[in-house]
């Protein structure tokens, strides 16, 4: 259907990015607010609490393969294959221990949930809970294990098969899990639902890894030195992976301590809605990550091409978060009055916090890309579990104050010091990257991106958003707008001639997938 070499991937690979991001966008509008309605608020705060839960050990073996392109790289580079099947086969076996630990840590905090959260919870809340609990962590099992094999196609850029298989998880999530809380399952059906549609994509990546890709293993003469190596360069990315982790589940635990479940549960939402808004920089950073990993491993100084790389992955992610934040900066309030429903107001500031606070280290994704192509990340492990101490003890003292919203107003702050601070500092002096021109390059967009601002307001006078239909037609306004304002003020003559080949390419794109499947 389509030619494999590297440069069609990553272009068709970035159409099924915003194919999936926009599958997602509606996935989410239709799933949580059905969510929040069946499970109700409590159970709903219950839910982000047991999920938060397993979601941090999960991130342990996703700090360890976060490493695996890189050691792909030294290998394909040489075209060395049996060092290759060696490499698959020391990392699959320290998949493995790292699954069996964190099994073992997540019983124990199975069995100790009630003191976790102070008593809080009824009998059989806490069955309920505990059952989710042990749902996740076989999920975290199926997840993890064969995670492997997504990373292998991944590093070998077959972005169209990675990207389908995102956008089928996207599909199949939500319409397992539906389907089991309409047959009255509660929180166990959307536990169940994520490991039933996670178990059919980890056959679906093995398979096409082993059979379409020839990934091998080989168990034989496998090196200690490698397996230190791989620990010692993941250890970092490890401490750094539970830290973003901690920063954000820390703030669902001391809601529901300090405050209550039902307290949770507005917080939970603002959380997921933040959280898909990242999606849109992982979803076409990660595009460039083998990229990027191999302009290092070659023996040549390539930093004037790394720079170019890291402002123009930054500039088009700064348009992309700038955008979205702009469009719910507007249209947000009364989006979640009718997404989560009453009882959730508080969300709509809480959201706009965290958007604001993961702008920072979202944009700046691709020199944290090249900071661990480098092997120089190790400087995070260091810094980020003060940074989040501060953040903890922070949101403590704001939660006095303003309550669950202080938990978000507090990740403003600590992102903020982070990312224009400390790395700042850091790219500049350790991996010479240019960041005055990545700074000017962004700052040069908010002048655009303040004007949208304005005819929001203008908006917000003239249409009444609590009516659909001119909700609707408020928002059609604005996307004219908004794609007015950056084609002339924003995009030069040759970003505006690439964007029409790019718009081209989708156009040959869906009339080939129409074709293929006869539609």
């Amino acid at each position: 259907m389509f030619h494999s070499n590297s440069k069609t991937q990553r272009q068709v690979g970035i159409i099924l990015s915003l194919a999936t991001f926009a599958v997602g966008a509606a996935m989410l509008l239709i799933y949580t607010p059905l969510v929040i309605r069946f499970l109700g608020k409590e159970l709903f705060g219950l839910y982000t609490v047991a999920f938060s839960t397993v979601e941090y050990l999960m991130f342990i073996g996703f700090g360890i393969a976060g490493s695996y392109v890189r050691f792909f790289s030294r290998y394909e580079v040489k075209k060395d294959h049996d060092n290759l099947g060696r490499l698959n086969a020391v990392f699959l076996l320290i998949l493995i221990a790292v699954i069996a630990l964190s099994f073992v840590v997540g019983v124990i905090v199975l069995f100790n949930l009630d003191y976790i959260l102070k008593d809080r919870l009824t009998a059989e809340n806490l069955h309920s809970a505990q059952l989710v609990i042990f749902i996740l962590l076989l999920n975290m099992i199926v997840d993890v294990l064969c995670m492997i094999f997504q990373l292998y196609a991944q590093a070998k850029e077959r972005f169209i098969f990675n990207k389908m298989t995102q956008l089928l998880r996207i599909i199949l999530v939500p319409t397992i899990s539906i389907t089991l809380l309409y047959c009255n399952m509660s929180m166990v059906g959307l536990a169940l639902g994520l490991l039933i549609a996670n178990t059919i994509l980890g056959i679906v990546n093995s398979y096409f890894a082993m059979k379409s890709l020839k990934m091998k293993f080989i168990f034989n003469d496998l090196r200690l030195s490698l397996a230190k190596e791989i620990f010692i360069f993941s250890f970092s990315l490890l401490v750094i992976s539970m830290v973003d982790l901690a920063s954000r589940s820390a703030g669902s635990f001391i809601i529901g301590r300090m405050i209550s479940l039902e307290a949770v549960a507005p917080y939970g939402a603002a959380m997921k809605l933040a959280l898909y808004y990242t999606q849109v920089s992982i979803l076409t950073s990660t595009i460039y990550l083998p990229q990027i990993n191999l302009l290092v491993s070659l023996d040549e100084d390539n930093n004037l091409e790394i720079n170019r790389f890291f402002c123009h992955i930054g500039r088009w992610q700064a348009i992309m978060l700038l955008t979205i934040l702009c469009g719910f900066i507007v249209f947000g309030r009364p989006f979640i009055k009718l997404w989560a429903g009453v009882g959730y107001e508080e969300s709509f500031l809480m959201t706009v916090l965290l958007m604001v606070a993961y702008f920072f280290p979202m944009v700046m994704a691709g020199g944290m890309m090249t900071q661990v192509a480098m092997n120089r990340h190790s400087f995070n492990a260091k810094i980020l579990p003060l940074i989040m101490i501060f953040n903890i003890f922070l949101s403590i003292i704001f939660i006095f104050f303003f309550g669950p919203t202080g938990v978000a107003f507090s990740s403003v702050i600590t992102m903020g010091l982070t990312y224009l601070g400390i790395m700042n500092f850091f790219f500049v002096k350790h991996l010479a990257l240019d960041i005055k021109i990545f700074w000017i390059r962004i700052v040069k967009l908010l002048p655009v991106f303040s004007l949208l601002g304005v005819f929001g307001v203008f908006l917000q006078k003239i249409f009444d958003f609590n009516v659909i239909w001119q909700l609707l037609v408020a928002m059609v306004i604005f996307g004219v707008l908004v794609v007015a304002l950056i084609g002339l003020f924003i995009l030069t003559k040759d970003e505006r001639n690439k964007l029409k080949h790019f718009i081209s390419l989708i156009k040959d794109f869906s009339l080939k997938f129409l074709k293929t499947f006869n539609f």
